[in-house]
């Protein structure tokens, strides 16, 4: 169960950190260790009262004791992402620190099967939707990654693995595009209910997504 982020919407400090420990436990009644998190910019409840990222690591992320992590499904690897809020989209330090960690990540393992998680990937400027600098990074490496070839000084030409898919939040509606060729698959809010059941199939290299709930499947290459 991967949860795109955004639990808050506009909150007090006191009020946006209880409704994050309510989420939480909430979600591991539910589903225990099967629940995955990662941070919306709503999280943060940066435009009304900030929520410091230490208090958000302690509360969503003690397990890792960081909001950016990895964890190995049945056959999938998947590496969960802090895209982090508004106000700080640009490639900051932080930023820069999980695309090291991700580039080393990749170098020392050998997943035959990787999917990326990200909470923005898609966001809006003044000329309409753009990829964040973090993501377009994100997908040059697994371009490099799925190449073959090499990334600020790692060699990717050894590997036999493949990062199939950015899935990604942020949008609240559904979209899905292509991002330095590694698709992006962006699924709308959880407020009606909806979620999506994501199937992989290998063999016809496709990505199939039943939808619960309003709205509807996808299939995507």
């Amino acid at each position: 169960i991967l949860c795109g982020g955004d639990w808050l919407t506009d909150h007090n400090k006191e009020t946006g950190i209880e409704d994050l420990k309510l989420a939480e436990k909430t979600m591991q009644e539910l589903f225990g260790d099967r629940y995955y998190p990662m941070v919306g910019n709503h999280d943060n409840n940066d435009k009304v009262d900030e929520i410091p990222h230490e208090a958000i690591v302690d509360i969503m992320f003690s397990r890792w004791g960081k909001a950016y992590y990895t964890f190995m499904g049945d056959a999938t690897r998947f590496y969960v992402f802090d895209s982090d809020s508004i106000p700080h989209l640009a490639m900051d330090d932080y930023k820069k620190e999980q695309a090291n960690w991700f580039l080393e990540s990749l170098s020392a393992n050998d997943d035959k099967h990787i999917v990326i998680a990200i909470h923005m990937c898609q966001i809006m400027d003044d000329g309409g939707p753009i990829s964040s600098e973090q993501a377009i990074q994100l997908s040059e490496i697994a371009n490099a990654y799925n190449s073959r070839a090499s990334y600020d000084g790692y060699d990717f030409s050894g590997k036999t693995g493949r990062i199939h898919v950015i899935l990604a939040g942020h949008w609240h509606s559904d979209n899905d595009y292509m991002l330095n060729n590694i698709p992006v698959y962006i699924i709308d809010d959880a407020q009606e209910g909806n979620f999506d059941m994501v199937l992989m199939d290998d063999d016809a290299n496709e990505l199939r997504a039943l939808r619960i709930g309003t709205g509807n499947g996808r299939t995507i290459k």
